[in-house]
């Protein structure tokens, strides 16, 4: 327990690095970020930031060769006849 602990606590250390990375790179206020205001109401639906994040996962998993989508092991599918008769 007390590693995992310790893991969820680096992973959110990350997490909060990266995001601070990403304030000063320009992500979040990229053109296709939508911010809809309606008096003290504010909606923001980040999508060209959401889907630079995305198309830059799939590269770096893509090329690690370990996508978390991708199965290890491919079934082998056998088609079986039924018996001759």
């Amino acid at each position: 327990m007390p590693k995992l602990l310790i893991v969820a606590g680096i992973v959110l250390i990350a997490i909060g690095l990266a995001w601070l990375a990403g304030e000063r790179l320009g992500l979040g206020r990229l053109p296709g970020d939508f911010v809809f205001e309606r008096g003290n109401v504010r909606f923001y639906f980040p999508l060209a930031t959401s889907i630079l994040i995305s198309v830059v996962l799939t590269l770096v998993f893509g090329w690690s060769g370990d996508s978390p989508v991708r199965p290890r092991h491919y079934p082998i599918l056998t088609l079986r006849r039924g018996p001759k008769g």
